[in-house]
C-alpha cells in the first residue's frame, strides 16, 4: 500500500484541508523515551504470551507464522509457513510485540485475532493486508505515525486502536475495502495534562457491497486538546455499500477542548451512508447531584468516563486483548505522569 492507492483529486483536497487543522506540533516535540520495563514481556506474561517479538533478534513462538525483515521493514506472514502443511488451519489469539523502530507489514491468509503492542520510540508505519478475517487490537505506546489497512475480496478487518503515547502526537489511518469486504475502525483516546492529539481516519470503499464503520471516542482531561478528522469515500464502483462515521468527545475539564471534522464523499447511487459528531462537557448539575448522594467529583468523572469508553472496548472480541485494553487505560488514568 502506498500513496498511489489514494492518488485522487478529492483525497488530496481533503488531506490538505485536514493539514490546516492540525494542532499537535509533532515536528518539535521532545520524544519521551518509553519505559519498556513497565510494559515488558515479564509483566504481561500472565496475561498474554507473545507469539512474535520484533526487535534486534526476531523471536517466534507459534507455527504458521514467518517473518522476513531487513534494516527498514519487517514482514509478518500469518498462515503461510513454508515448513507447515496446515496453512489453512485458523489461528486465533496471536500476540505481537514490536520493539524495533521499523516499518511493519502484516499479511494474514487465515482468520486471526491479533493483539499488537508497539514499544519502539517514535515508531514509523504499520501496514495490514487481510485475505481473510482479522480482529486486531493495537496498543500504541510508541507514537505511531501511520496505519494502512487493506481488506481484499470477501475479507474483513476490525481494528481497535488505543493510542497511549504521552506527548503530542498525530496518527493517520488509511483503509481500503476492495469488493464484498468490510473495514471497522474503533479508536479510543485518553488525553491528559497538556497533551495534543490529531486523529485522521480515511476509509475508501472501492467495490460492490463493501462496508465501512469508523467510531472515534476521546476522553479529555486537564488542558488537553484533540482534533478528530474522518473521511469516508464511496467510490464509483461501490454500489450496495454501507458506511458510517461517528466522532465523539467527552470533556472532563473546563480547560479541555476538542473539535471534529466529518466528511462523507458519495460518488455513486445505491449506497447507504451516515455520520454523527458530538462534543459534550461534563454536566455540572450531575456533579452536584452525585455529590448530594455522597459520590465525590473524581469518582463520578471516572464512572462517566468508564461508561463513555466501554462500548468501544466491548468491541474487542478476544478476552485477553480486552483485559489488556482495560489495564492500559486504567494505568494511564491513575498515573498522573501519564504513559
Amino acid at each position: 500500500m502506498n500513496e498511489n492507492d489514494v492518488n485522487n483529486k478529492d483525497f488530496r483536497k481533503i488531506d490538505e484541508i485536514f493539514k490546516r487543522y492540525r494542532i499537535a506540533d509533532t515536528d518539535k516535540r521532545e520524544m519521551k523515551k518509553v519505559d519498556k520495563s513497565k510494559y515488558s514481556k515479564n509483566k504481561y506474561s500472565r496475561k498474554i504470551s507473545f507469539d512474535v517479538v520484533i526487535k534486534e533478534k526476531i523471536e517466534i513462538y507459534k507455527k504458521n507464522i514467518t517473518v522476513e525483515r531487513d534494516e527498514n521493514k519487517a514482514i509478518i506472514n500469518i498462515g503461510k509457513n513454508k515448513d507447515s502443511n496446515n496453512s489453512s488451519k485458523d489461528i486465533s489469539n496471536i500476540a505481537i510485540l514490536i520493539e524495533d523502530n521499523i516499518d511493519t507489514e502484516i499479511i494474514a491468509d487465515i482468520d486471526s485475532n491479533l493483539n499488537i503492542i508497539l514499544l519502539s520510540n517514535n515508531h514509523k508505519n504499520l501496514y495490514i493486508n487481510a485475505y481473510k478475517n482479522i480482529n486486531l487490537s493495537l496498543f500504541d505506546i510508541a507514537g505511531l505515525k501511520e496505519v494502512a489497512l487493506k481488506a481484499l475480496k470477501h475479507a474483513s478487518i476490525s481494528l481497535n486502536i488505543i493510542p497511549l503515547f504521552r506527548g503530542d502526537s498525530s496518527l493517520k489511518i488509511k483503509s481500503f475495502a476492495i469488493e464484498d469486504s468490510s473495514i471497522s475502525i474503533n479508536e479510543a483516546l485518553v488525553l491528559k495534562d497538556e497533551q495534543k492529539f490529531d486523529s485522521e481516519i480515511y476509509s475508501f470503499l472501492e467495490g460492490r457491497d463493501c462496508k465501512a464503520s469508523i467510531n472515534s471516542r476521546a476522553l479529555l482531561y486537564d488542558k488537553s486538546l484533540c482534533m478528530l478528522k474522518g473521511y469516508v469515500e464511496s467510490g464509483e464502483k461501490s454500489k450496495g455499500s454501507i458506511s458510517s462515521l461517528s466522532q465523539s468527545a467527552l470533556l472532563l475539564s473546563e480547560n479541555a477542548h476538542a473539535d471534529s471534522i466529518p466528511v462523507m464523499a458519495i460518488k455513486t447511487n445505491d449506497v447507504k451512508a451516515s455520520h454523527e459528531s458530538f462534543i459534550v462537557p461534563i454536566n455540572n448539575d450531575l456533579l452536584f447531584f452525585a455529590a448530594s448522594r455522597g459520590v465525590n467529583e473524581e469518582s463520578f468523572k471516572r464512572l462517566v468516563a468508564d461508561g463513555f469508553i466501554e462500548p468501544l472496548l466491548q468491541k474487542i472480541i478476544d478476552e485477553k486483548g480486552r483485559n489488556l485494553a482495560y489495564n492500559f487505560i486504567k494505568e494511564k488514568l491513575e498515573d498522573k505522569k501519564g504513559v
